[in-house]
């Protein structure tokens, strides 16, 4: 799970807090992209069999999305 907190409307000075599962499940973490580095991201991960399990979009910023992908599907 991811939650972003942000204290201005800047796209400086976010928090970011994660909870992840121990165990040797392969996982990715992205920060912060725009729209077209996010579908990127996607299909990149797609073909290493990630799925993705908690997308953040942050309205406020010019970079808003942030996602968490998995070798596991939780079924989001």
């Amino acid at each position: 799970d991811l939650e972003i907190y942000r204290e201005n409307s800047s796209d400086k000075g976010a928090t970011y807090a994660g909870a992840w599962k121990p165990g040797n499940v392969p996982q990715r973490l992205e920060i912060g992209v725009d729209w077209e580095q996010f579908l990127e991201r996607c299909a990149a991960f797609e073909r290493e069999g990630l799925y993705l399990n908690d997308l953040e979009i942050e309205s406020r910023s010019s970079r808003p999305f942030s996602g968490v992908w998995s070798s596991q599907n939780i079924g989001r």
